[in-house]
């Protein structure tokens, strides 16, 4: 509960003082983004084999679909699409256990 109601507060705060920040500050907010996710994610990626091999799939089924399909298609596409096979695949081994 904490995180979350922090995770709301920043973002009104950053609502509200976002127009005040510089060019080079807004910039960094997006690489910080990703340096976000990616502290979240690899973690995650330690603990099981599934999220490593899932995470790889994805990439190369977005590779291959942002050829065909915009960008954001892509990633809407295949992140419902891995997670559905993943999820299959992990609830056949919780069965065999």
């Amino acid at each position: 509960m904490i995180s979350y109601l922090g995770w709301i507060s920043g973002t009104f705060i950053g609502l509200l003082f976002s127009s005040n920040f510089n060019t080079a500050l807004k910039n960094s907010m997006g690489i910080a983004l990703y340096a976000m996710f990616l502290s979240i994610l690899i973690p995650n990626l330690k603990k099981s084999i599934y999220t490593s091999l899932s995470v790889l799939v994805s990439i190369v089924i977005y590779l291959v679909l942002k050829q065909f399909i915009p960008k954001y298609f892509s990633i809407i596409i295949v992140s419902i699409l891995v997670s559905f096979i993943f999820a299959f695949f992990e609830k056949n081994e919780d069965d065999l256990k």
